[in-house]
C-alpha cells in the first residue's frame, strides 16, 4: 500500500469502524437468536388424524391426494384429502375373517388392487355409473408383492406390473377386463418385494425393470416392450445386486425427478442400499444401470443401546426416503437419519398400548406428502424446514458451491461457508479465487487485505478489494471510497509497469479493465482524488477518459488544446453540445483549425454569432492579406448572413469590413444593395471605411442610401458620370432634383467646353427644363441653333399659365359658395326660454340638467333622450357601443382630474390635452348614436308603429286586459 492510500486509509479506517460495527453486531445477533429457535424445532413432526376408524388399520396407501384405508374388518375406507368430509366405504367380500393383505393404488388414484391372505385378488375402480369391485379370477391363489403402474391418460383403462410372493412376474392390462400376461419367473422362486419399470429417458424406444426379492435387485435392460425385455432374458441371467441375509417384509422405493426414477432405496436384512439409477442410450440387455450402490447399517439408536438386555439391534419394519433422509419404522418409533451423512437425526415414539403398533410408512408420490400408521392411528409426517442442516454436511465434504446453494440466502450461513471455501483456495494457491471469495466475507478487511499483500503478484489483491468494493452500497462511504482509490492505484501502477516494460498485450487488457472500473465505480470516486492520483503517475490518457466520462469537458478540451490536438477538442465540443466551450475555446481553434472550427459552430442552431467576433478578429489579425486560401472568417460571416438570416448589426458590419479589407468588391456591392432590400448593417460605418478605403463606389451608394444625394452626385462626377446621373435622379424634392441635375450638366459643360454637349444632357433628363441651361451658354453665342428649344420651352410656360388661371377660377367660385352658406347659418336660429322650455318625456323644464336641443324645437334631457332611444330604437350592437363610450367618457375625465388635481408633479399638458381629445371624440360619438335626429319628428317616429303597444311577456299587463 503507497504512502497516499496509506494516508487515506489511517483517515478513514476509524470512520468504518464505527459505521459497522454497531448495525451490524445488532443484525447478526438478531438473525443467530432466530436461527437457534429454528433448530431446536424437530426435522419431523407427527400430527395425529382424527378420525374414528370402524376397526384396526391393516393396509393403508394413497395416491394423487387419494386415500385408502384397510381395515381388519375388510371394510376399505376411500378418502379425498382434499376434501375430509368426502369419504367413501368400500365393500369388496362377504368374508367375515379378516383377509386384507395389502392395497396397491395407481399414481392418479382411480385404481386399486386388493391383495388377500387368502390368494384372491380384487379390483376396485369408478365406472361412469356405479363403483365396482370386481374379483381377479386369473390372479387366483396368487399373493401379491408389489405392483407398478405404467402412465396412464385414460379414465378407464391401465397397464403395469405385477410380482408375486411366489417369484412371478406378470403383465397386466384393463379395459372391461383385466387381462394377464405370465412374463418371467425366478428360479427358485423368489418373494418379489418390489417392482419398477420405465422407458429409458434417453432413447424412450428402450425400458428398463428393477426387481427386488428378500435379499437381491435384478436389473433387465432393453426391449422396446416388456414382453421383448424379458424373452431376452430367457438364456440370460439379469444383472444384480445381492446382499447377506433374508428380510420377507423388505421394501423397495424410488425418488422420481420431473416423473423419472433417479434414485432407490431397499430396505434390507443388511441395512439401508440405495444408489443412483442411471440407463444410458445404448442400454442392451445385460448392462447395469445401478450405479454408487452403497450399504448403510441401521442406526444405533440411544434409548435401545442404554438397555443391556438388547443384544441386537432391531430391524425395521417400513421405510420411505424423503428429500434429505431415511425415515424408518420400528413397531414403536419413527426414526429419521441422514441420507447425505448418515446420521442419526431424531425420533418419535408411540405408544402402542395407546395408538397400536405401527406397521408402516407411505408417501403420495404425486404430492410428496408423507404418512404414518399403525393399527389404530394415522398420522401427518409434517416437514419442518427439512435441508436445515444440508450445507453443513455439503461444507465438511468441502462441496461449497452446493453447501452455498442450500444456504437459500441465509447470510450467517452463507458467510461460513464461503470463509471455509476461501480458506481452501488459499491454502490450495489459488489466490485468485481465493481473493475473490474472501472479500464477499465478513472476515477483518485488514487482516485479510494484509494477506494478500504479502504475495508477489498484485492481482489476487485487486480481486480482494473489487469483491470487497461488489458487497458494499452503491454510494459513497468512507469505506467505499477508500477502497476504491486503492483500486485506482493498484491499476495505475499496473499500466505504468507494462508500458514501461513493453508488455503491449497485457497493458491492453489492463487499459481495458481499468476503464471498466472506472465506469462502474464513477458514483463512488472521490472527484479531487482521483485526478491528483492519476495526475501523480502522469497518465494524461486516463485522465482524459475520467474527464470525458465525468463531463468535465473543460479539463478533456484543455489537454488536447495543449498537445495541439486541435481536432481532438473540436471533436469533444460537437458531439456534447458544449455551447459553452465553443465561446472560451473558439479563438484558439479558429486560429489553429479554422475549417473545422467554423463546421463545428455550423452544427449549433442555437450560437450566438455574435460572440464569436473576438475568434474572427484574430483569425483575421494573424492572417496574411496576400493568402490565397479561402477566408473562413468570411465564411462563416456569410452563412450567419445568408443561410441563418442573422439581423445583428455587429455581424453585418464586420462582414462588410472584412469585404472592404480584402477588397472583394463584387460582394461589396451585392451585400451594401441586397436583393430583397432589407439592410441590417450601419451606414455610417460602411461610409466610413469606405471612405477610407477608397470604395468610391461603395460611398456613393452609401451616401445615396443615407439621403445625401449632393455629396453622392458630387463623388460619382469624380469617376463615374452616368453613377452621377443615376443619384441625381433619386430625390423625390423636384428642386434638390433639379439642382442635381444641373450641377451634372455644369460638370459635363466645364468638362467638354461644348454647350452643346449640355443641350443633350438636357434632352436626356426628365427634370431640367431650358431655362435651366440657359446659363451655361456663352452671352454673345448665337442662339438659332437652339430656335426650337426655346420655342417648345416657351409653349410648355404658357401651358402652365392657362392651367394655372383656371384653377384660380374655380377657387374664386368655392369662395363665393362658403360665404352664401355662412350668412345662411347666421339668419337660422332657435330661442330657447329656460323658464317655460320642458323635456318632451318627463314633462320637466330642461335648464336642470344636459340637454339636447334639436332644430325643430323639440328639446330633451340627455338622460331621458337616451334612456328613450335605448329602449325603443337602438339595436343590440348599438347598445354595446353606447355602454363602451359610456365607460371610455368616465375614465378619461377620471384621468383628467387626476392630472389637475396633482400637486406633487407638476402638470403635463400634453397629457391633459391628449386627455381632452379623448373626451371629446367620445361624446361626440355618443351624441352621433343618441341626439342625430328628434325622436318626435325624424325618422325615429316612422318606426314607431311596427311597436306594439304592450309588452307580451310582461303577463301582469295581458292580464290587466283580460275581460
Amino acid at each position: 500500500m503507497t504512502s497516499f492510500i496509506q494516508d487515506l486509509y489511517d483517515e478513514q479506517e476509524v470512520l468504518s469502524q464505527e459505521e459497522k460495527s454497531d448495525s451490524s453486531e445488532e443484525e447478526i445477533n438478531q438473525t443467530e437468536k432466530i436461527t437457534k429457535e429454528i433448530e431446536k424445532t424437530p426435522i419431523f413432526t407427527l400430527e395425529k388424524v382424527k378420525y374414528r376408524r370402524p376397526s384396526d388399520f391393516v393396509s393403508v396407501c394413497v395416491a394423487n391426494n387419494i386415500m385408502f384405508l384397510g381395515c381388519k374388518n375388510n371394510l376399505i375406507i376411500r378418502i379425498n384429502l382434499g376434501n375430509s368430509e368426502n369419504l367413501q366405504d368400500i365393500n369388496f367380500t362377504n368374508s367375515r375373517k379378516p383377509i386384507i393383505r395389502k392395497l396397491f393404488v395407481d399414481p392418479t388414484g382411480r385404481f386399486l388392487l386388493i391383495s388377500c391372505r387368502t390368494g384372491e385378488n380384487f379390483l376396485y375402480y369408478h365406472s361412469k355409473s356405479s363403483i365396482k369391485t370386481p374379483k381377479i379370477s386369473k390372479l387366483k391363489g396368487k399373493i401379491i408383492g408389489s405392483v407398478t403402474w405404467a402412465k396412464n391418460n385414460n379414465d378407464n383403462k391401465f397397464r403395469g406390473l405385477i410380482g408375486t410372493t411366489d417369484g412371478i412376474i406378470y403383465e397386466f392390462q384393463f379395459h372391461r377386463n383385466f387381462n394377464l400376461k405370465k412374463l418371467y419367473t425366478f428360479s427358485q422362486n423368489d418373494r418379489i418385494t418390489g417392482i419398477y419399470y420405465q422407458n429409458i429417458v434417453a432413447n424412450p424406444k428402450l425400458m428398463y425393470v428393477l426387481v427386488t426379492t428378500t435379499n437381491t435387485l435384478y436389473q433387465f435392460v432393453g426391449g422396446e416392450t416388456v414382453e421383448q425385455l424379458f424373452d431376452s432374458y430367457k438364456n440370460k441371467k439379469p444383472s444384480n445386486l445381492t446382499l447377506p441375509g433374508e428380510l420377507k417384509k423388505s421394501e423397495f422405493h424410488l425418488n422420481k425427478n420431473k416423473g423419472y426414477a433417479n434414485q432407490f432405496c431397499w430396505l434390507t436384512e443388511s441395512g439401508i442400499s440405495f444408489g443412483n439409477i442411471i440407463a444410458k442410450r445404448n442400454s442392451k440387455p445385460g448392462d447395469n444401470i445401478i450405479h454408487e450402490a452403497k450399504l448403510v447399517p441401521y442406526p444405533k439408536i440411544p434409548e435401545l443401546m442404554e438397555n443391556e438386555q438388547i443384544r441386537n439391534l432391531p430391524t425395521p419394519i417400513s421405510i420411505v426416503r424423503s428429500d434429505f433422509h431415511f425415515i424408518l419404522i420400528y413397531p414403536d418409533r419413527l426414526v429419521a437419519i441422514s441420507n447425505l451423512d448418515h446420521i442419526f437425526i431424531m425420533e418419535k415414539v408411540v405408544d402402542p398400548k395407546l395408538d397400536g403398533k405401527l406397521i408402516g410408512v407411505i408417501q403420495d408420490p404425486t404430492t410428496g406428502d408423507l404418512w404414518l400408521f399403525s393399527s389404530k392411528s394415522l398420522y401427518s409426517i409434517v416437514k419442518h424446514n427439512e435441508d436445515r442442516d444440508v450445507w453443513k454436511i455439503y461444507l465438511n465434504r468441502e462441496q461449497y458451491e452446493v453447501a452455498l446453494e442450500y444456504c437459500k440466502g441465509d447470510n450467517i450461513k452463507g458467510d461460513k461457508v464461503l470463509i471455509e471455501h476461501g480458506k481452501s483456495l488459499y491454502r490450495k494457491k489459488n489466490y485468485l479465487q481465493s481473493a475473490n471469495i474472501l472479500g464477499k466475507t465478513t472476515l477483518p478487511f485488514e487482516r485479510t487485505a494484509v494477506k494478500f499483500m504479502d504475495l508477489q503478484s498484485r492481482e489476487p489483491l485487486k480481486y480482494f478489494l473489487s469483491s470487497k468494493l461488489d458487497t458494499l452500497e452503491e454510494k459513497p462511504t468512507s469505506e467505499s471510497i477508500m477502497i476504491t482509490t486503492w483500486l485506482l492505484e493498484l491499476y495505475l501502477e499496473d499500466l505504468n509497469y507494462l508500458e514501461e516494460n513493453k508488455m503491449e498485450e497485457k497493458f491492453v487488457k489492463a487499459e481495458r479493465g481499468f476503464h471498466n472500473f472506472i465506469k462502474d465505480k464513477i458514483k463512488i470516486l472521490n472527484d479531487q482524488t482521483t485526478f491528483e492520483l492519476i495526475t501523480s503517475y502522469d497518465r494524461m490518457k486516463e485522465m482524459v477518459f475520467y474527464a470525458s466520462l465525468t463531463k468535465q469537458f473543460d479539463r478533456v478540451i484543455s489537454h488536447h488544446i495543449n498537445q495541439q490536438d486541435f481536432d481532438h477538442a473540436i471533436k469533444v465540443i460537437r458531439n456534447n453540445s458544449l455551447l459553452d466551450m465553443i465561446y472560451k475555446y473558439s479563438p484558439i481553434l479558429m486560429f489553429s483549425a479554422p475549417l473545422k472550427t467554423i463546421h463545428c459552430w455550423k452544427q449549433f442552431q442555437n450560437i450566438e454569432p455574435s460572440k464569436l467576433l473576438p475568434s474572427l478578429m484574430r483569425y483575421n489579425s494573424g492572417r496574411n492579406h496576400n493568402d490565397k486560401k479561402p477566408n473562413y472568417a468570411i465564411e462563416y460571416l456569410e452563412y450567419c448572413v445568408h443561410v441563418i438570416n442573422n439581423k445583428e448589426q455587429t455581424i453585418h458590419n464586420y462582414l462588410l469590413s472584412l469585404y472592404i479589407e480584402y477588397n472583394y468588391d463584387d460582394k461589396l456591392m451585392r451585400f451594401l444593395n441586397p436583393v430583397n432590400g432589407i439592410k441590417y448593417y450601419d451606414p455610417r460605418y460602411g461610409l466610413r471605411l469606405c471612405m477610407q478605403n477608397g470604395k468610391k463606389e461603395g460611398s456613393v451608394f452609401l451616401y445615396s442610401e443615407m439621403g445625401m444625394y449632393k455629396e453622392a452626385v458630387k463623388l460619382a462626377l469624380t469617376f463615374d458620370e452616368n453613377l452621377a446621373k443615376i443619384n441625381a435622379n433619386k430625390p423625390t424634392d423636384l428642386i434638390l432634383k433639379k439642382k442635381l441635375w444641373s450641377k451634372v450638366a455644369k460638370h459635363i459643360a466645364k468638362r467638354t467646353g461644348d454647350p452643346r454637349k449640355a443641350i443633350e444632357f438636357f434632352k436626356d433628363s426628365e427634370t431640367l427644363e431650358f431655362e435651366n441651361i440657359l446659363p451655361m451658354i456663352p452671352q454673345f453665342k448665337c442662339i438659332d441653333e437652339f430656335r426650337d428649344d426655346i420655342i417648345k420651352s416657351l409653349k410648355s410656360f404658357n401651358k402652365q399659365i392657362d392651367e394655372i388661371q383656371l384653377d384660380m377660377e374655380e377657387d374664386r367660385n368655392s369662395a363665393e359658395l362658403i360665404r352664401k352658406d355662412l350668412n345662411h347659418i347666421r339668419k337660422n336660429s332657435v330661442l330657447v326660454r329656460f323658464d317655460e322650455q320642458k323635456c318632451q318625456i318627463c314633462d320637466r323644464l330642461i335648464l336642470n340638467n344636459d340637454y339636447y336641443i334639436f332644430p325643430c324645437n323639440h328639446s330633451f334631457h340627455v338622460g331621458c333622450l337616451t334612456k328613450e332611444v335605448k329602449e325603443r330604437f337602438l339595436s343590440k350592437a348599438l347598445k354595446r357601443q353606447l355602454k363602451f363610450l359610456s365607460n371610455v367618457i368616465k375614465k378619461e375625465e377620471k384621468q383628467l382630474y387626476i392630472q389637475n388635481n396633482n400637486i406633487e408633479q407638476s402638470i403635463n399638458k400634453e397629457t391633459i390635452l391628449e386627455i381632452n381629445s379623448k373626451i371629446e371624440k367620445a361624446r361626440n360619438d355618443y351624441d352621433r348614436i343618441v341626439a342625430s335626429q328628434c325622436i318626435e319628428c325624424g325618422n325615429f317616429s316612422s318606426k314607431i308603429v311596427e311597436t306594439s303597444f304592450f309588452d307580451y311577456s310582461n303577463k301582469k299587463m295581458i292580464n290587466s286586459w283580460k275581460l
